[in-house]
């Protein structure tokens, strides 16, 4: 048996399997995009309480979205 021979391989991967790697890329990009958002707004912001109001409504918004995601990736 040669060890880099892929014919030996068995790569099952199903509908499920991917859903949830996609889901996993997604929420690793959504957390880097949100940690520098965050950053951009509390260095650039002039007033406190509107860096607050927009996290808020970001993360009201976003949230349940990558909710959803989670719950049809986990779920399929």
């Amino acid at each position: 048996m040669d060890p880099f021979s892929l014919s030996d391989t068995n790569l099952n991967f199903s509908l499920s399997d991917l859903a949830q790697l996609i889901f996993y890329c997604i929420a690793i990009i959504y957390i880097v995009f949100t940690a520098v958002i965050h950053y951009h707004w509390k260095t650039y912001s002039t007033e406190i309480s509107m860096i607050g109001l927009t996290f808020t409504i970001y993360a009201a918004v976003t949230l349940p979205l990558l909710i959803l995601m989670a719950f049809i990736a986990f779920t399929i």
